[in-house]
């Protein structure tokens, strides 16, 4: 009897274990940013893993330009830990940015990349006849992703162009063209390898070092935007150290470095505050160097 009590406790506790709790986050997800014209997300859950896919149509230098993120993640428990992928025009593959991290709230609402996100439209279920090419039991319905209005003929001189024609989210975004650090090339290959020494040389807080290194790998692949976030650290860190020395010139070279290429990172990542936060601070330490 206690042995039989014992299997029926554990296997209750087992049910309330929330990393034994499997929601299905598949299906259309919606985060309420200021642009609320780039607020949805396509989302696929399969097992552990869980992918989302949005299109976004930000404004540079008044044009708007389309956008692509993918973030790809492993599920435990209620978090998610992953990396996010970028593309924008005139780019083949998706790069890697950053990694992220996410949370769940329950079946209706989570927290992914610093973004409160709420379910749309639950995944729709297969036909009964269906064939299931991806390997799992769901199809997932297309979702067209939003964009801003057109602008019309009568738009003021100088306003800003309108957006690329909309696009339709893939119908399975593992089948999406490869991220870039799955086709290596020979410059690719050297971009990685000057990427890991930069890492190496910036935990041992050899930042000149790292710099060198990252500055190597972007030019090698002008496209390895992870590179561009960490120049932005290196230089921010050298431009503090060399005003407490009181070398004005080189301080302020290093903090304009750190904007230049932090500026650039925002661009392929428009909503991340962080960045956009480096760049408001190492932009004020640049005008208190201007009275120094």
């Amino acid at each position: 009897m206690l042995r039989v009590i014992s299997i029926v406790a554990a296997c209750q506790a087992l049910a309330l274990s929330p990393a034994a709790r499997a929601e299905n986050l598949s299906g259309e997800w919606s985060y309420q940013a200021l642009n609320a014209e780039d607020t949805n997300f396509k989302v696929e859950h399969q097992g552990a893993e869980v992918t989302f896919y949005r299109q976004l149509h930000p404004e540079f230098e008044g044009k708007r330009y389309l956008l692509e993120h993918i973030y790809r993640g492993k599920l435990s428990g209620k978090k998610i830990q992953g990396k996010m992928f970028v593309r924008e025009e005139g780019m083949r593959e998706f790069e890697f940015l950053r990694p992220f991290e996410g949370t769940i709230k329950s079946d209706e609402r989570m927290v992914m990349d610093e973004m409160p996100l709420k379910r749309i439209t639950p995944a729709a279920p297969a036909p009964a006849d269906a064939v299931d090419e991806t390997g799992s039991s769901t199809r997932y319905a297309k979702v067209v992703v939003k964009r801003p209005q057109e602008k019309t003929a009568a738009a003021t001189p100088g306003a800003a162009a309108p957006a690329p024609p909309a696009q339709a989210a893939p119908d399975s975004i593992p089948k999406l063209i490869p991220v870039a650090n799955q086709v290596q090339t020979e410059s690719g290959r050297a971009a990685d390898a000057a990427m890991l020494a930069g890492d190496t040389a910036y935990a041992r807080k050899d930042y000149p070092e790292a710099l060198k290194q990252y500055e190597e790998a972007l030019r090698q692949n002008p496209q390895k935007v992870e590179a561009l976030y960490k120049i932005g650290l290196c230089n921010g860190v050298l431009g503090d150290r060399m005003t407490r020395a009181g070398k004005i010139e080189g301080a302020a070279d290093h903090l304009k470095r750190a904007v230049e290429v932090w500026q650039r990172a925002v661009r392929l990542d428009p909503y991340n505050t962080g960045a956009k936060e480096n760049i408001r601070r190492a932009e004020s330490k640049l005008q208190k160097l201007e009275y120094r």
